[in-house]
C-alpha cells in the first residue's frame, strides 16, 4: 500500500508517523489525498450543521404542538 512507503505505525503512540516529513509535504499525491479528506470533512460538517438545525426546528415544532394540546 502507498502509505506504507511513507509512514510507519508507532505502537507506543498508536498512530502513523511519517518516515520523511519533508519529502511527504512535497509529495503531490499525499497533498491531494489530504485536500480530498479536508473537503470531505468540511462537506460532512456542513451537512451535520444543517441536520442539527433541522432537528432543533422539528423539536421546537413538537414542543409547540404539545403546549397547544395542554
Amino acid at each position: 500500500m502507498w502509505w506504507h512507503n511513507c509512514f510507519y505505525m508507532s505502537l507506543i503512540k498508536e498512530r502513523w508517523i511519517p518516515l520523511d516529513y519533508n519529502s511527504l509535504i512535497e509529495d503531490k499525491k499525499f497533498m491531494t489525498i489530504i485536500r480530498d479528506f479536508e473537503s470531505g470533512r468540511n462537506f460532512l460538517l456542513e451537512q451535520l450543521k444543517v441536520c442539527k438545525s433541522e432537528t432543533i426546528n422539528v423539536r421546537n415544532l413538537i414542543n409547540d404542538e404539545l403546549k397547544e394540546q395542554k
